[in-house]
């Protein structure tokens, strides 16, 4: 998207609705994580021990699953911050959200509204020096 887009409710039973969904996905994702994180953690820790500590050192397969599993939860969170669902800037899950192309991710509207006007207030700058 390329243009600031807006979702507002102002109806207190769908905000309810949404938050509970919002928070279902987000609780969701992380779940997911955790287990990613523990079928990494079966890998580098065998018997108690940490691996490189131990003889049994993960083999070069071993390396590559824990990498992808690694990668698999970086994606995880990336889809999370750009989602609707929660705003990377500040956490929250509860309020409106607002696209911000410069992010190309939504926002809520308090960090919206502050980090706009000091991307316009910059634009603005940029114009009057001429540097555009």
């Amino acid at each position: 998207m390329k243009k600031h887009k807006k979702i507002i409710l102002k109806n207190l039973k769908l905000r309810r609705i949404r938050n509970n969904l919002r928070l279902c996905i987000i609780n969701a994702v992380y779940s997911q994580e955790i287990q990613l994180l523990s079928e990494r953690a079966k890998i580098y820790w065998k018997n108690g021990v940490l691996a490189s500590e131990n003889v049994l050192k993960p083999n070069l397969e071993e390396k590559e699953k824990a990498r992808t599993i690694l990668h698999n939860i970086e994606k995880l969170n990336r889809q999370l911050n750009t989602s609707i669902c929660k705003c990377p800037s500040c956490q929250s899950y509860e309020k409106d959200m607002i696209f911000y192309p410069p992010w190309g991710s939504w926002v809520c509207s308090d960090c919206y509204f502050a980090y706009h006007e000091d991307w316009e207030g910059e634009l603005v700058q940029r114009i009057s020096r001429k540097d555009f």
